[in-house]
């Protein structure tokens, strides 16, 4: 990565790095079936509320689903799994973080601290890459972690950005062990676990490489922990590295890959799908989800490509989806990254802070 697009890198993630978070203790709700549990850590202060962090666990085992951004994350991790692992009846397997964006893996330095044995995992190349990439560009001067600074401004160095303390996954036991007692299920049973990666996907939403899991608890339930794949009632960051490509890409995924994985008439009159998102609540409403998520993005991307004015941007989304969480997302990150790039790389002839439409649609995606 050369030196200009690490400047561009600090520029916007330094923001997302030190956005302030609730001090508010966070709510935990908890989802189960057949003897595994997800405890999603919710922030109470948004409305409706949102996770980033999950908690999956049984009798013997726990594994956690990405790890938040600041201190506060941390402290939520922490209540979470102390009652869980006081008794030693169960091991923590592993942290598993989904994509590199700092709101998923800025904490990466305090759980290596708190849990030094146990291992950091994702699940490709290009998500190791990611990671490490941003925790060496920030941890040199941010500690996302300091108890004396909760919102992440102390001055520190991150000792565990290295390929040894953050490793790819090669099997999904090194999350989630096999009990005895699934080894009973039948033999054409889905896996308990599968870990599902975007590896071949050159430019696939925010991210350019991610990873995500399917439980099976039972055999008619199925769980879902997407990351930042699918938004629920949340502002879908498009900003910086997701270029009008990109969101198609990420469109075609979800229409392509996840409708029909996870859409098909066969599976949902067997299986209870339950989607755990990386921004909004779990829902049992996975293709709802998709779908809003969706129309967000062409919506978004129609009034981008039409004007000049970020403030013009801003009010016609909002006139619309004003009901959804995460304003931030769509103020500070989204629209400085593409209004008016967007209508002016596509020939509109609009003036800095004017408002007028161009009549110009975006390029056509490939299933979009």
């Amino acid at each position: 990565m050369n030196q200009r697009l690490h400047v561009i890198f600090a520029t916007l993630l330094l923001v997302l790095l030190v956005l302030p978070a609730s001090a508010t203790a966070p709510e935990h709700q908890l989802v189960q079936a057949g003897g595994i549990s997800v405890q999603a850590i919710l922030r109470p202060n948004r409305n409706p509320p949102t996770a980033n962090t999950y908690v999956i666990y049984d009798d013997h085992q726990v594994l956690v689903v990405d790890v938040g951004k600041v201190y506060n994350d941390t402290l939520a991790i922490v209540a979470a799994l102390d009652p869980l692992l006081k008794d030693g009846a169960r091991r923590l397997n592993a942290f598993f973080l989904t994509h590199g964006h700092p709101d998923h893996v800025g904490n990466v330095w305090r759980m290596a601290e708190l849990y030094p044995t146990v291992p950091l995992y994702v699940g490709n190349a290009g998500v190791h890459t990611e990671t490490v990439t941003l925790m060496r560009v920030f941890g040199n001067f941010l500690n996302l972690s300091s108890p004396g600074n909760p919102d992440g401004n102390a001055p520190d160095r991150f000792p565990y950005a290295s390929r040894r303390a953050i490793r790819i996954l090669t099997s999904p036991e090194q999350l989630w062990h096999t009990p005895p007692e699934a080894l009973l299920r039948p033999a054409d049973a889905p896996p308990l676990l599968r870990v599902l990666t975007n590896e071949d996907t050159a430019r696939l939403g925010e991210s350019n490489h991610y990873a995500w899991l399917e439980f099976r608890p039972t055999a008619d339930q199925l769980w879902v922990l997407g990351g930042d794949l699918v938004y629920v009632n949340t502002h879908v960051y498009m900003g910086f590295g997701v270029s009008l490509m990109a969101q198609c890409d990420w469109a075609n995924v979800l229409l392509t890959d996840w409708t029909k994985r996870y859409g098909s008439e066969p599976l949902l009159s067997k299986v209870h799908v339950t989607l755990f998102p990386g921004h909004g609540p779990p829902t049992s409403d996975l293709l709802v989800a998709i779908g809003e998520h969706l129309a967000y993005m062409e919506y978004v991307r129609r009034v981008f490509v039409n004007t000049c004015s970020p403030s013009d941007a801003f009010e016609r989304v909002m006139s619309r989806y004003s009901r959804l969480n995460d304003v931030t997302l769509l103020q500070a990150y989204t629209i400085p990254y593409r209004v008016p790039y967007d209508a002016l790389n596509l020939g509109c002839k609009c003036v800095a802070d004017a408002p007028p439409s161009c009549g110009i649609t975006p390029p056509t995606c490939l299933s979009y």
